[in-house]
């Protein structure tokens, strides 16, 4: 599992950026040929707001949910990390704060489907080992499918471990600053003032 969950310009092609920039752009043009009609203009740009979005974060989503997102990284989060929980739609809002899938049952299965992946890469490159074949031909058809084995892993990386340790980082983050908010309120000269007036048992 990625310990430096990152959403880095590739991720961002793999989760349809160029779609999204499309989208983005017809927006912008519904917005120029509305002609001050106001409710037209809205609609647009709303939906360019929705695209704008989806083009930093990966994907469109619920707009209580874009919100808290934004307030999130207003508020100091991880953009990237940010990133890949939005693109996996593994945020929530819930009771108004924003919560992150991460539950055991998720890494176990991450960690499962990395295990087949990595016992049918080894069967393979035993199977093609011990194939009647010239050795270059061998080594071709190793290399190319491997190639091939590892931009799928990486693929496969962005929709399970990384979102996950993105969840784990971004979760540390909001216990870290409520400990911070109530260690604040302690040193606060009132609540010192208030404990100080409490009679003593």
């Amino acid at each position: 599992m990625s310990l430096f969950p990152r959403f880095n310009g590739l991720d961002r092609m793999i989760a349809g950026l160029w779609w999204w920039k499309m989208r983005r752009a017809l927006a912008e043009r519904k917005i120029n040929e509305a002609h001050e009609q106001a409710d037209q203009i809205d609609e647009a740009y709303q939906e360019w707001k929705d695209y704008e979005f989806a083009c930093r974060f990966g994907r469109t989503t619920d707009r209580n949910i874009a919100s808290a997102v934004l307030d999130a990284e207003k508020g100091g989060e991880d953009v990237d990390a940010l990133g890949l929980v939005v693109t996996n739609r593994d945020a929530s809002v819930r009771n108004g704060q924003l919560q992150y899938r991460n539950g055991y049952r998720l890494k176990a299965l991450t960690y499962l489907a990395s295990a087949v992946c990595l016992a049918g890469s080894i069967m393979f490159a035993v199977l093609l080992a011990l194939a009647p074949m010239p050795l270059p031909m061998k080594l071709l058809a190793f290399f190319v499918t491997f190639a091939l084995l590892i931009g799928g892993a990486y693929v496969f990386e962005l929709y399970t471990s990384r979102p996950l340790a993105a969840a784990n980082l971004l979760s540390a983050n909001s216990e870290k600053a409520a400990q911070a908010k109530v260690l604040s309120l302690n040193a606060h000269p009132g609540f010192r003032y208030v404990r100080k007036e409490e009679p003593s048992k």
